[in-house]
């Protein structure tokens, strides 16, 4: 770990795993990087006040959720928003995966969502769901081959314009 502090780090990314080997978090404040990256789907809301508390400044902070290849291994939508509102209300930016519907990923091809309800939605009613909720700043795919007409469908997403029971 000390090597990595008096590293000039640009992104310092951390889930769980990397976190419970900070011991008690101190170790989070000493890392002078821009950006922050942590992952949404896996660090609690205790998890994220010990950060915090630890020095890390929120608006150096990004959060991102997994991507899940396989059937039934996706966030619930409860789940997904549980884990994004501890970090909207910091001010944290959250990112969400939705699938490719042209060209899912090998060697399963189900699609790459963080939530399992879109992995068989088109990318745009996906894309308008994460948009309308407020709990999720960017939309990735991530299958790697989307579609130009995937890509510019979701770009054009507006979520001032799309109301939604969420």
């Amino acid at each position: 770990m000390a090597k990595a502090r008096d590293m000039r780090l640009s992104l310092l990314v951390t889930n769980r795993a990397h976190y419970n080997t900070l011991g008690s978090g101190s170790e989070i404040g000493r890392y002078r990087c821009p950006i922050g990256e942590l992952n949404a789907s896996t660090i609690s809301e205790e998890v994220l006040k010990t950060i915090i508390k630890a020095g890390a400044d929120p608006a150096r902070l990004q959060a991102c959720h997994n991507y899940y290849p396989r059937h039934e291994t996706g966030l619930s939508y409860e789940f997904f928003a549980g884990r994004s509102r501890p970090f909207r209300a910091y001010g944290i930016r959250v990112s969400a995966f939705i699938p490719s519907r042209a060209n899912p990923r090998g060697p399963i091809y189900a699609g790459l969502p963080t939530l399992e309800e879109h992995r068989h939605w088109e990318p745009l009613q996906a894309a308008k769901q994460l948009a309308a909720c407020g709990l999720a700043d960017g939309i990735l795919f991530g299958d790697r081959l989307a579609t130009a007409e995937e890509l510019t469908d979701v770009g054009r997403v507006d979520s001032s314009l799309i109301v939604m029971a969420c």
